[in-house]
């Protein structure tokens, strides 16, 4: 199976490394006072803009196809699906930075309308190693009339510890499959731009 289509099983849910096993751990995903303290001194950090501004740039170049994009993380788009992987073991970030980039990506969301339908912990034990999997599910609020004015249906943000070594930061937007591809872009354009916003 070539990279490509491991991507692809990875945005599809289907790792089977999570799937067909129960968790050992799982619990509803809160911070401490502490954390939340803690997140927002790091939302006004250097590191908080670089890795912002790293998910941007990388968006703007994989726009472009003449230009040699970044191999820590990939983006993704499918009929009515558009989102990225980060790879995380292939960058120099702690396990703070990217858990609170976790956060800050599921806070812009929220900021844009949607609301939170799930927020979960969950903690594998494989083999060869422990997997523990932070994940937020957004949705956009439910509409009389099924006809919501948000571009999205659901946002899925996931972070993937492998033995607490951060290994891969999901995003993920599911749009309904009725809108046209160039409108799918656009609505995914405007979400990058947003959610890479200090």
């Amino acid at each position: 199976m070539d990279w490509w289509q491991q991507i692809k099983k990875w945005f599809n849910l289907q790792d089977n490394s999570l799937s067909c096993s129960l968790p050992i751990y799982h619990q509803q995903l809160k911070r401490t006072e502490d954390e939340q303290r803690a997140y927002i001194r790091w939302r006004n950090s250097d590191c908080s803009n670089h890795l912002l501004h790293y998910i941007h740039q990388n968006y703007t170049t994989a726009q472009n196809t003449h230009c040699e994009q970044c191999s820590a993380i990939d983006f993704l788009k499918l009929p009515s699906f558009r989102g990225f992987v980060i790879h995380l073991i292939d960058l120099e970030h702690n396990c703070n930075d990217v858990t609170y980039l976790l956060d800050h990506l599921k806070h812009k969301v929220l900021e844009l309308g949607y609301v939170i339908h799930l927020s979960d912990e969950k903690i594998f034990e494989k083999k060869k190693w422990r997997v523990r999997c932070q994940k937020y599910c957004l949705i956009a609020p439910h509409q009389e009339d099924n006809i919501s004015p948000l571009p999205f249906q659901n946002i899925n943000i996931e972070l993937l510890f492998r033995d607490e070594e951060p290994m891969h930061l999901k995003f993920s937007a599911a749009a309904t499959e009725k809108k046209k591809k160039e409108v799918v872009n656009q609505d995914f354009k405007n979400l990058i731009e947003y959610i890479t916003r200090s």
